[in-house]
């Protein structure tokens, strides 16, 4: 069961989608459609699930929006980027932006949490 996960990370804050279905916070993600890569599958089911788009391709993502930092600056901005209002659908009733350096969410699928902490 091929399957690709989003892990999308702003300062210590990730992005985690409420799946009405296994009522729990996770990474949007999901299965691999026939002939589709791990990446594309991954870009896919990150807009599906929370409205955010990424490059269609693997490649450095550059952000270079205002309140990106330059390399002279400390620290990005606390909080999340602004982004397109969520609209709930058939499988995702909420995004949110967790602060990584408070409790884990309830509901949150551990798994995914865990794996998003590691390779942050």
């Amino acid at each position: 069961m091929p399957a690709a996960l989003a892990a999308v990370w702003h300062a210590q804050h990730l992005l985690l989608a409420f799946d009405r279905h296994r009522d729990q916070w996770e990474l949007p993600g999901g299965l691999l459609a026939p002939g589709e890569t791990p990446w594309q599958a991954a870009v896919r089911e990150l807009h599906e699930e929370s409205g955010l788009h990424l490059p269609p391709s693997p490649s450095p993502v550059t952000d270079t929006s205002p309140d990106r930092p330059t390399p002279a600056t400390n620290a990005p901005p606390s909080t999340p980027p602004a982004r397109p209002p969520f609209v709930p659908n058939e499988e995702t009733s909420a995004i949110r932006w967790w602060d990584s350096t408070t409790p884990t969410p309830h509901n949150a699928q551990i798994l995914d949490t865990t794996l998003a902490l590691q390779i942050r």
